[in-house]
């Protein structure tokens, strides 16, 4: 995904950008050291939260967001499994840079499906046991707390 990064960082006026999945875990980055993880991933989260949010109000796919501040811009490209966030100068030509990162986002997209359909599936119930009991069963045992009477 890395390499798809650099592409996006190969068009004039970009700065850096990061791949995020859903629940705004950083999986790969090409920025800056100056950016560090934590800050990443709480844009990422946030811009997760407001796609979804979009996404409800709207009842439709919500496309870009272009956030421009003073001395950059950060847009946001959603896809399935996450958002590709691309840093910018602020005086940037989008169209230019929608060429290549429209194309990036496609890619990552069927990356991202290809690597989740390779993950082993979570374990299956015991040989017998329905999957609704295993569901249904507690947690934790239950302990009972001797109470005082009269207190």
């Amino acid at each position: 995904m890395e390499s798809l990064l650099s592409d996006v960082n190969a068009v004039v006026g970009v700065t850096g950008s990061f791949i995020a999945d859903r629940k705004g875990k950083i999986l790969a980055r090409a920025l800056p050291p100056t950016y560090d993880g934590a800050s990443l991933e709480l844009v990422a989260r946030t811009m997760m939260q407001t796609f979804t949010g979009l996404e409800t109000a709207r009842r439709r796919k919500v496309g870009d967001i272009d956030v421009v501040f003073k001395d950059g811009r950060l847009l946001m490209k959603p896809f399935g499994d996450g958002c590709v966030g691309i840093l910018t100068a602020p005086r940037i030509n989008v169209a230019l840079l929608n060429l290549t990162a429209n194309v990036a986002v496609r890619k990552i997209h069927e990356e991202t499906k290809q690597r989740a359909a390779a993950q082993p599936a979570t374990a299956a119930p015991p040989a017998g046991v329905p999957a609704a009991a295993i569901a249904a069963a507690p947690a934790a045992p239950a302990v009972a707390v001797p109470v005082k009477a009269g207190s």
